[in-house]
């Protein structure tokens, strides 16, 4: 029993193999501390961590390709937007409203009524007029609108947008209120007792 208890009590050395007393601080042959216990080795699968370094740079890329397309496209849209307003803001029609030679007959006017789009902004008329050399006298040129036309065309006391006095030549630049969208351009030879040709060239612009 007791050569049991003692080939019990014996052990094998971890490194070497041979037996050592149970009670025996080291191997007595290759002299193996017994106390010292060494933590097992940690092994990394290289392989997975490259796949998942790979992967989240795959992420993080195109995460940044993203947000530099929206960017892109938030920018031309912005930028698209606000050239579109100024250009509706600014945009501007130009058209012919008087471009001929009249002839007035003493005490005579003129009348060319022209209308602007509804909701035009901005109105104005711009241009020349000139008599002919072959005539004596002078010619006044005025714009109203509808209520002062009448006034004025039945001898009342009336105002009028534009009035050149009696003129042989001159021009002009009148700003249209947007008040109405009829007005009425007036040569008029009234004062005179003479026949008069007149050049015009006139031009309306207007915004809308």
């Amino acid at each position: 029993m007791s050569a049991v208890l003692a080939k019990q009590a014996r052990m094998l050395c971890p490194h070497c193999g041979s037996e050592s007393p149970d009670e025996a601080p080291a191997c007595p042959k290759c002299h193996y501390n017994f106390g010292v216990e060494t933590a097992p080795a940690i092994t990394t699968d290289t392989a997975t961590q490259e796949r998942q370094v790979r992967k989240l740079l795959i992420v993080a890329f195109l995460a940044l390709v993203a947000a530099a397309i929206g960017w892109v496209v938030a920018t031309r849209f912005k930028s698209g937007s606000s050239g579109t307003s100024a250009w509706h803001a600014t945009a501007e029609v130009t058209q012919p409203l008087v471009a001929t030679s009249v002839k007035l007959r003493p005490k005579q006017y003129a009348v060319y009524p022209f209308l602007l789009p509804p909701g035009f902004k901005q109105a104005r008329v711009d241009g020349s007029f000139t008599v002919a050399a072959g005539s004596a006298g002078m010619v006044e040129l005025l714009i109203f609108d509808p209520p002062s036309f009448v006034a004025w065309k039945n001898h009342q006391p009336t105002t009028s947008l534009y009035r050149s006095g009696r003129l042989r030549q001159g021009t002009l630049t009148v700003r249209l209120p947007v008040s109405s969208a009829r007005y009425f351009l007036v040569i008029n030879n009234g004062a005179s007792p003479q026949a008069q040709n007149v050049q015009l060239d006139l031009k309306l612009h207007y915004s809308s």
